[in-house]
């Protein structure tokens, strides 16, 4: 495998899309069944035989990571409908993964798949599995889904997350079913928008600038409410909320403007947090927020409408009447 899989190989074209996208699934399920059985015994053969399934079961990880995950699709004629059932059979699959090791390799198998759709962010069935995964893995204490499934998409296809996680991920850090979910829903968050969309044209599509740009009143508004959130009331996630607000805020002074009310609202609940304090780090971060939110401009609720970026069908419709 090691072989048919090679980079050369790969490169090459020599093999069909079909049989690289298709091997994903079994490669996965046999992964899964090395590393179930994989297990230590007291017993010295079994032992032995367990640490070979375990060297197997890191190999074909590696397969997957340092080589699958870099394929590429290389020809216009890609079956539409091959590549979307198998992206859903991996997502089921992803549903049942033994540990966060396996959802890991299940989460760049779906990327490989994902890359390969025409014109990805406006596929409404990736949507649905990613929003699909996000539900299910903030509200359901079962979930075979790991942190991670949405941190490797936001890292490998940053503008394909702006724009379809940031909704679902929102939702996850209101509602989420325990402090941990809230907590990491607020750091995905802040991972999307640490990436500088200015700097990084060539990775941030239209439909991603706006996605972002549409949701951060959301997002500002979700972040200030986690502060006074009684679950997230420990110091530990207090300051994940903190750290989350700073990101934010770093990209609502670069790019857009808040309304003066809710950046009165957000002071006063970092002013707040402040009277709980005694000092150390995070009361500085503290400090040097409320100092952020003083200085950025603030508008009110009809400009904020006005500054909002506008679809296509709205500046075309403009354009031709400004020409009348």
């Amino acid at each position: 495998l090691d072989a048919l899989f090679s980079a050369s190989v790969l490169k090459s074209g020599w093999l069909p899309t079909e049989a690289v996208l298709g091997s994903l699934l079994p490669i996965l399920k046999a992964r899964k069944v090395l590393a179930k059985s994989a297990q230590v015994s007291t017993d010295a053969n079994a032992r032995k035989v367990a640490s070979e399934k375990k060297t197997l079961t890191d190999r074909l990880s590696s397969l997957i990571k340092d080589k699958l995950s870099k394929y590429r699709c290389t020809g216009e004629d890609v079956d539409l409908e091959l590549v979307l059932k198998a992206s859903s059979d991996l997502y089921d699959e992803t549903m049942h993964s033994l540990n966060s090791a396996q959802c890991s390799c299940c989460s760049l198998a779906l990327v490989t798949l994902v890359r390969c759709i025409p014109d990805v962010e406006d596929c409404e069935d990736v949507k649905k599995i990613y929003s699909d995964a996000v539900s299910n893995w903030s509200t359901q204490k079962s979930t075979k889904i790991h942190s991670l499934f949405f941190g490797d998409l936001i890292q490998r296809m940053p503008s394909l997350a702006s724009c379809i996680l940031i909704e679902p991920l929102t939702e996850a850090t209101r509602n989420g079913i325990s402090p941990y979910i809230k907590c990491e829903s607020i750091k995905l968050l802040s991972a999307i928008y640490k990436h500088d969309v200015s700097s990084e044209e060539e990775h941030f599509s239209v439909a991603a600038k706006k996605s972002q740009a549409n949701s951060f009143s959301k997002v500002v508004a979700v972040l200030n409410d986690s502060l006074s959130d009684s679950s997230l009331s420990k110091a530990k996630h207090r300051d994940e909320a903190l750290q989350g607000c700073k990101t934010v805020l770093n990209y609502v002074k670069a790019h857009h403007p808040l309304t003066s009310e809710e950046l009165t609202s957000l002071e006063t609940n970092l002013k707040e947090i402040l009277t709980t304090m005694k000092g150390g780090g995070m009361k500085q971060l503290v400090l040097k927020l409320i100092d952020t939110v003083k200085g950025l401009p603030r508008v009110d609720g009809q400009e904020a409408k006005q500054k909002a970026p506008k679809s296509t069908k709205e500046r075309k419709k403009r354009k031709k009447n400004s020409k009348k």
